[in-house]
Formats: C-alpha cells, structure tokens, sequence
C-alpha cells in the first residue's frame, strides 16, 4: 500500500497545505497562523520542494516535523516522486538536465552547495552525486517512501487527484500529476478530495483561494506559489462545521487614501476571459477595446496582452477590474508596472486595477481616467 490511513482526534481539526514549492517563509508563516493545535491533523500535499529558494529548508523542517509531531502527514507531489527517483538512480545526463531545467532554486543543487560545490557539470559529476547522497541519504530515502495518499471516512487527500480509490491501496502515480483532474475530474471515492497541482487561477483567472466545489466534493488548494506571478499560500481548515481558509503571500501592503468608484464602462471591463485570443478595436494610453474569438467585445489593460508563439495577440491575464475602494482600505500590491495603475488584491481575494494616485497622492480629486 502507498498510502496512509487517518483519524482526526476528537476536538482535532485537518489543516491542508500544499504546494509551497520551496518557499520555506511562507510555509513557516502560514502553519504559525493556522495556530496548529496537538489534536489538529497537519497535511502536506505535496510539491514543498523545487522553484523557490528554500528548497533544502522546505525538506528538512517537513522531514523532522513528520518524525517528532503527531498527527502529521507528508504527501508526495509529482516533484518529489520524480526528481527524488532520478536523483537514486545516479543517472548523470537526466540529473544534469535537471539542473539545466532549474538553474537557480533547486533541491539538488541545494544539496551540493552544502557540500561545497557551486558548480555541477559533467566534469565534477560524480564527486558531486557522491557527496550528495553520503550526506543527504536520510533526506532522499525519506523522500522516495513518502506516501501518495491518505483517506479517512470522510476525506482523501492526494497532490492532483484520482476517480475511484485503489482497491489493493496501491494507487498509481497518475494520481501526482493528472492536470485536467481539478478542472472535469470525476470523484467516485465517496469522501471529499482535497488536491493541490493545479493552480486554481488556471482554471478560474486571477483566482487564488482555494476553490470548492461542491457537487463534484473537489476542493483545489493550489494558490500558485513559485508558479504564477500573483500567488499566494492556502491553508484549508476542515472541521465538523465545515471549510475555513487562511492564505500568506509575499506582497507589499498598501492603503486607499481616498474612495475611488470606478467609472461605469461601455462596454464593460472583462473581468474573466475563458477565449483569451484577442483581436484589438480600438486602443487608448492606459485600456484598449477588444473582441474575443468567441465574439465578445471588452476592455482591457495594454499591458496585458502579449502575442502568442504563432504571432497572435493573447490575454496574459484574465482580470482586468477596476475595484472599488473605500479610504483607509488595506490592499496587497502585486504589480506597479502598469502605467498609472496598480494591480491589487483587496481583502476579499479580488484582483483588478485601481489608479497609483489613488495610493501615492491620498488628496488627489481626479485619478486616470479610461480611454475607449
């Protein structure tokens, strides 16, 4: 069997993460809010290591936490199951292309600098791979064994998802790496699924909360961390009344000097593009007019649209709202790069646009205005 069996103490809640993707200050940061309680149930699904910058601390902090916390469940992602196998295998081109693939924040490189090495190439190769699995044996094979899966009565729990539980416990690694399984899966397991994999704004554009659904009992815990530009960590908080959520990221803060309700627009700003080929009508300084494929005309910011690998001019991102602001409103900057404009995330987890001055000048009376 690859995968554990669960019981949630009495009084215990199940607190899910996944996909922190090496970011160590977020993980940390994000279980010291969920305020982790001895009977609470902790579930990594997978992905903690790769693409960020803590990578080595990522693994180390889950591997001791796993052996000296009760009640703590480290789930396998498709990053650990592959990389952690190619790293065993001692195979040099596929570690080298690796390294190749991620120059900067990976585990293995990690691990070689630890021990000395700034470089890997295949000159140095072996010294390296030798180094590194004399010194971080425990880490791999810790690695390598991690379960696929946990399931309780009422709650299953794997990095992308899978139909029907294995009947011999035995799942297979499908269930790591099924990108369409978040998006028109079908859950036969009888209990709800909570997968991570999948960055929800993939499937809802500019969405990071985890996203629920219901019918399905699909639950998407992936805010896309070390993957999106706007991204942030989720925690989801099951308990006998139901779903909490608590989320970290790492964006700077900023306050509404002033109210700003945005102007009525015709035809309106799109918020959510699901045809995101674009043809321009019509372009102003800051928004341009567009109609999408499907024929649906909207405005939408310059600097969101990027000509695809065929020359073709694509939407970039899928959220171009103006949000209303009240004074004195908390807002977490995610991008000043827009001309006039901020792209903000307001404490309800919508993203959109609001005026710079808005923030940079509080008693300003006239912000940018829109151009057709």
């Amino acid at each position: 069997m690859n995968g554990v069996c669960f019981d949630i103490p009495q009084g215990g809640r199940l607190v899910c993460v996944s996909d922190c993707h090496g970011d160590y200050v977020l993980l940390r940061r994000l279980l010291d809010l969920a305020a982790l309680r001895p009977q609470d149930v902790l579930a990594v699904i997978g992905d903690f290591s790769n693409k960020g910058p803590g990578n080595l601390a990522c693994v180390s902090y889950l591997m001791d936490l796993s052996r000296t916390r009760a009640h703590t469940i480290i789930l396998a992602g498709n990053g650990e199951y592959a990389n952690t196998r190619a790293f065993l295998s001692g195979d040099r081109d596929k570690i080298l292309r690796y390294c190749e693939k991620w120059p900067k924040n990976n585990l293995y490189r990690d691990w070689a600098g630890q021990c000395g090495f700034e470089r890997i190439g295949p000159d140095n190769f072996q010294a390296v791979h030798d180094a590194v699995t004399g010194a971080f044996g425990d880490q791999l094979r810790w690695l390598r064994d991690l379960p696929l899966y946990a399931v309780n009565e009422r709650y299953l729990l794997v990095h992308a998802g899978m139909e029907r539980l294995p009947q011999d416990g035995q799942a297979g690694v499908e269930c790591l790496s099924s990108d369409c399984f978040l998006k028109n899966g079908e859950n036969h397991t009888g209990r709800w699924q909570i997968v991570g994999h999948w960055p929800v704004a993939n499937l809802e554009p500019g969405l990071m909360e985890p996203l629920i659904d219901t019918e399905r009992r699909i639950i998407g815990i992936d805010g896309g961390v070390n993957t999106h530009g706007y991204a942030q960590l989720n925690a989801l908080i099951c308990t006998p009344d139901g779903f909490e959520t608590l989320h970290v990221d790492a964006d700077p803060s900023a306050v509404a000097g002033a109210d700003y309700d945005p102007p009525q627009m015709d035809p309106p700003l799109i918020c959510d593009w699901t045809d995101r080929w674009v043809t321009v009508l019509c372009r102003g300084a800051s928004f341009c007019k567009c109609r999408t494929r499907s024929g649906r005309e909207g405005m939408v910011k310059n600097e969101l649209l990027h000509k695809d690998a065929d020359g073709e001019l694509v939407l970039y991102a899928g959220r171009s709202a103006l949000l209303p602001l009240k004074r004195g409103e908390t807002v977490k900057v995610l991008d000043r790069r827009f001309d006039g404009w901020w792209y903000i995330k307001n404490g309800r987890g919508q993203l959109g646009f609001a005026p710079a001055a808005l923030f940079a000048a509080p008693d300003t009376a006239a912000f940018p205005g829109f151009e057709s």
